[in-house]
């Protein structure tokens, strides 16, 4: 099994996939915005992209210990996702753009569904392709790189068919998509035994119930951030074009703030490639922790500017520019939030904390956006994004205090083991 060429079948799938899913994602919320004004079927959207995917999160511990062919099941849902697109085809040339608006909710909601398949087996995958720790923190790296970088380019390929070309073409490219990540998948090499990643670390029963709590915390806690994180940059986005409306419109400006969000979160990961590079270990997990802090004190500046600057154009490009270095920072702790998951449980408990920690921030962040929208609504996008950094606040707390206790048991451990012997 060729790591490099599997690595490179790994990268170009999972990207060309995201280039598809995205682009589609992307234009719908701005073609619904566009016809409708409406921000709340915006969140409606997002919202129920997610929603229906808890049940399939929720089984996935029974899901791939019955069906374990991962290529096949990743193939599968490539396929599915390209028959369902027929559907908005057809409509686009049936009905008016209003009612076209509201399918485009129902299709990308059945589209949410399937896309959870995907997630769920490229988790699993990673035991077959990967032979040791250090190839499987690489694929979590490629992982991340490769989700910025269908990101990125679904935002031109959007952009330019939205823009350019009618609609129906954006369904046309994102069924091409569709063929060539499915059969990329199912080229991919895999081992017949999966690999160990996890060894634990604590021999007293003392202090090995207290790892899985501040494991779990640690988990549930990271699930938390990556739900609600992507708000700024999702519903957020046209709720903050909705607050200063009368200066900055969302289909002029949207592509390229979301472009540049994008371009921060690669710079992010290509970090994260470099620092895998590096021996100095300590230096990897301080960075970790201080991204985290930054990212931290980045938000609580811009909620500074939001209430002591009145003037439009100071608030939008800070709002741009702390948002910006806040996709950059996330994208490093991301790689490693994903790749310590792994370390912490053995495979069997792995899909466990994988489902219900997903259910767990599906549900959180499905009721925070609701919030934040109506917020927005309510009072302005400012008191938003203040309720938002108290969030990250709340949860990058528990995630640097639960990773301080670990390290603290382990040594306190290691210690005792020398006095033994």
């Amino acid at each position: 099994m060729n790591f490099k060429i599997n690595a490179t079948k790994y990268v170009s799938s999972l990207t060309i996939s995201f280039i598809g899913s995205e682009s589609f994602k992307f234009a719908s919320s701005i073609y619904i915005y566009r016809i409708t004004g409406d921000i709340w079927l915006v969140s409606l959207l997002y919202l129920l992209i997610q929603l229906p995917s808890m049940f399939v999160y929720f089984v996935s511990p029974w899901l791939v210990k019955k069906f374990k062919n991962d290529r096949l099941a990743l193939f599968l849902r490539d396929m599915t996702s390209l028959v369902s697109l027929v559907l908005p085809i057809v409509l686009f040339f049936t009905v008016d753009k209003y009612s076209f608006s509201m399918s485009l909710i129902g299709i990308s909601t059945f589209l949410g569904l399937v896309h959870s398949f995907r997630f769920i087996y490229l988790k699993n995958i990673i035991f077959f392709i990967s032979k040791n720790n250090e190839e499987m923190k690489k694929y979590n790296t490629f992982s991340s790189l490769a989700t910025s970088l269908g990101v990125t380019i679904s935002l031109f390929f959007s952009y330019f068919l939205y823009n350019k070309l009618e609609f129906f073409w954006l369904i046309v490219f994102n069924m091409l998509t569709y063929i060539i990540s499915g059969f990329l998948y199912f080229s991919l090499k895999t081992s017949k035994e999966s690999a160990i990643f996890h060894k634990s670390e604590f021999n007293k029963k003392t202090n090995l119930k207290k790892h899985k709590i501040l494991s779990w915390i640690y988990i549930l806690a990271g699930s938390a951030i990556i739900g609600f994180f992507t708000f700024p940059k999702t519903q957020g986005l046209t709720q903050i074009f909705d607050f200063m409306k009368n200066d900055y419109n969302v289909e002029t400006w949207g592509f390229y703030i979301s472009l540049i969000f994008s371009v921060f979160g690669i710079l992010g990961t290509i970090i994260t490639l470099m620092l895998l590079k590096t021996k100095r270990l300590k230096t990897k997990k301080t960075l970790v922790e201080y991204s985290l802090c930054a990212i931290i004190l980045l938000s609580l500046i811009l909620v500074i500017v939001f209430f002591a600057n009145s003037k439009n154009e100071v608030m939008f490009f800070t709002f741009v520019s702390i948002v910006s270095l806040h996709q950059l920072l996330f994208s490093i702790f991301l790689s490693y939030f994903y790749s310590n998951s792994y370390e912490m449980f053995d495979q069997k408990s792995f899909h466990k904390q994988n489902g219900y920690s997903i259910v767990f921030r599906v549900v959180l962040s499905s009721i925070l956006f609701v919030l934040f929208t109506l917020s927005s609504k309510q009072l302005d996008y400012r008191y938003t994004f203040v309720f938002y950094a108290a969030l990250l606040l709340l949860f990058t707390s528990l995630i640097i205090i639960s990773t301080f206790l670990r390290r603290r048991y382990k040594k306190v451990e290691t210690e005792q083991k020398k006095e033994i012997i």
